[in-house]
């Protein structure tokens, strides 16, 4: 990132001013995301409907 943020600097794309507001407002944004993530109930394996492929078809059939 800071060499990104140096490269933004010196091709004059964006203000330190700039570059440090989206910073905070991707930083909030994490933050925010990570809060949601901790409030929410934990899955239950015996009630939630759940797989590690994302569609059924892609899911090993168990009889």
């Amino acid at each position: 990132l800071k060499v990104a943020e140096e490269l933004i600097l010196e091709q004059e794309l964006m203000t330190a001013e700039e570059l440090q507001q989206m910073r905070d407002e991707v930083t909030a944004e994490v933050n925010d995301a990570i809060n949601t993530a901790q409030s929410d109930p934990s899955p239950s394996a015996s009630e939630d409907d759940w797989r590690a492929m994302a569609q059924q078809q892609l899911a090993d059939s168990w009889s």
